[in-house]
Order: structure tokens, then sequence, then C-alpha cells
């Protein structure tokens, strides 16, 4: 495996590593410390979500520049889920109708200017591809601004 990419453990406690993986491997990539910051929270946000919720055993990502972006591709061999099921929040209700939990996707997908989802051949896994730009701005909207 090259340096751009890397196998982990799926557990919450790789989390710190993993997190200071992406963030020189984004640095790398050109990221300035926003952008790589964002990158490493979804990273962490859709790693938890695989582990804690999908079973996950292993993890594989993979962290690259080129093209005035950074893009990411986490692999895990959690059970099949699609994102566009995840229920959207309503991040202007009061905290006390809110209900625990379920901001993840909303996240990734304010943080991240692409996010595309597929299920692994064999119904076991997931592969999700988020994709920084590195023009200094962040994406505009919660809008699903991909192929999920």
């Amino acid at each position: 495996m090259d340096d751009a990419a890397r196998e982990w453990p799926a557990a919450l406690d790789s989390l710190p590593a993993i997190g200071a993986w992406v963030l020189a491997r984004a640095a790398t990539a050109g990221a300035e410390a926003d952008a790589a910051q964002d990158l490493r929270l979804a990273i962490e946000e859709i790693v938890t979500n695989a582990i804690t919720h999908g079973g996950a055993t292993r993890l594989a990502l993979r962290v690259e520049g080129g093209g005035g972006a950074v893009t990411a591709v986490i692999r895990d061999d959690a059970r099949p889920f699609d994102p566009r099921q995840a229920p959207a929040p309503d991040p202007a209700a009061p905290l006390e109708a809110r209900r625990v939990g379920g901001l993840g996707w909303y996240l990734v997908r304010r943080l991240m200017h692409d996010v595309r989802h597929r299920p692994l051949s064999g119904g076991r896994g997931n592969e999700v591809t988020l994709v920084r730009r590195l023009d200094g701005d962040r994406p505009d909207s919660g809008q699903p601004q991909d192929q999920r």
C-alpha cells in the first residue's frame, strides 16, 4: 500500500491516529488547516458510524490531492448503508425538540463539496468518497451535491 493509503482496525480508539494521519495527508495534498480539519471531521464521523452502527471491523482509507481538491475514499466492511435513508435533522428546531444524534451525515454534507456512497460488491461494506476543494470556500448548502 502506498503512502496515500492505509488500513486500520475499525475501533473507536483508532480515531486519534486516523485523524492525525488524515491531517498529515491533507497537508501533503496542499490543504490549508481549515480544509484539513473539515476533512478530518468528516472522515471521523463516517468511521464512527461504520463502527458503531454498521459493525465494521476493518477500514481502508486513501487521501490524495489533485485538481485543486483533496479527495478521501473510505472503505469499510460494515453492513451496507444508504446515507440517503438517514433522517434529515432540523437544525433550526429548539434543542429540547431535537433527538440525540443524527447530525453526522448533515455535517459531512456541509463540510464537503462532494459526497458519494456506494455499497461494495458482495453485500458487505461501503465506499464513501469525499471531495474538499482547496479554493478556500466551504460548501454553502446542506443540500446534497452528490450521487448518494
